[in-house]
């Protein structure tokens, strides 16, 4: 598909302005007929290493933080705008350290 004249003009060559969306030479491509590194067999190999590096930073972040909104973000989540991929505004948010005592009551016994 990646490769393929119905879904690119020059498909075979090399042109980061394709993506850009502002030279007309590529107006017509099908650009979500691309789509590297989520589907069939060129599947991203590090993709759940990824995920699982993700998920263990989120994990510190929350044992080792308290984390509120900076003043102002409360209604972030209405300019979340949805198209192939999230495209999401900036985000401030306050991090207080937290203590040895709060950490400790969260750890597992």
């Amino acid at each position: 598909m990646y490769h393929h004249a119905d879904h690119f003009a020059h498909p075979e060559e090399f042109h980061p302005e394709r993506w850009l969306g502002e030279d007309p030479r590529f107006a017509h491509d099908r650009k979500e007929a691309f789509e590297p590194f989520s589907h069939g067999s060129r599947n991203c190999l590090g993709k759940n290493l990824a995920y699982a590096e993700m998920r263990t930073i989120m994990a510190r972040m929350l044992f080792n933080f308290d984390m509120r909104l900076a003043e102002g973000y409360e209604t972030w989540a209405h300019g979340i705008e949805i198209h192939n991929l999230y495209e999401k505004p900036p985000l401030f948010i306050h991090l207080t350290p937290r203590d040895e005592a709060e950490r400790a009551r969260l750890r597992p016994n």
